[in-house]
């Protein structure tokens, strides 16, 4: 096996997501966005992560970001085509390495949306916008 060091090895901070991520925007959203995410790591707080944006979801917070020391490694392995059980190349690039890791250890506390069935259509409706005002002027009249 052959390790590629053509590239500058960057220092890396390392994120254990609790799920699986199929689309990388989607997932930074649910930290905050990319800035509240690195305003987080930059003064070394917890990060938030929130599976729901609305009033109900209670967010999850990681461990304190902890010194960490690895490597990280992209793995190519090759196979072929008329026999996939057999091995045949394997390539290893080192990608960079870790100094620091945030972990999320808990689990969420709830993640309640208020929903309602419809009686007259079947279908479980949001009320999500009715309980929560939006704004002043459309929230109900004891708020304005």
């Amino acid at each position: 096996m052959e390790v590629k060091r053509d590239k500058i090895i960057k220092e890396l901070i390392a994120i254990e997501y609790p799920g699986k991520v199929e689309n990388p925007d989607k997932m930074v959203e649910t930290l905050g966005g990319a800035e509240d995410l690195s305003k987080g790591i930059q003064e070394r707080q917890k990060l938030q992560l929130k599976f729901r944006n609305n009033f109900f979801a209670k967010p999850v917070l990681s461990s304190e970001p902890a010194e960490a020391t690895g490597v990280l490694l992209k793995v190519k392995v090759r196979r072929s085509k008329k026999n996939p059980k057999e091995q045949t190349t394997c390539e290893t690039e080192i990608v960079g390495t870790v100094s620091t890791m945030y972990k999320f250890t808990n689990f969420a506390d709830y993640q309640f949306l208020p929903i309602q069935r419809n009686e007259k259509t079947g279908e479980t409706e949001n009320l999500y916008v009715d309980l929560v005002p939006q704004d002043i002027t459309t929230g109900p009249a004891w708020l304005r």
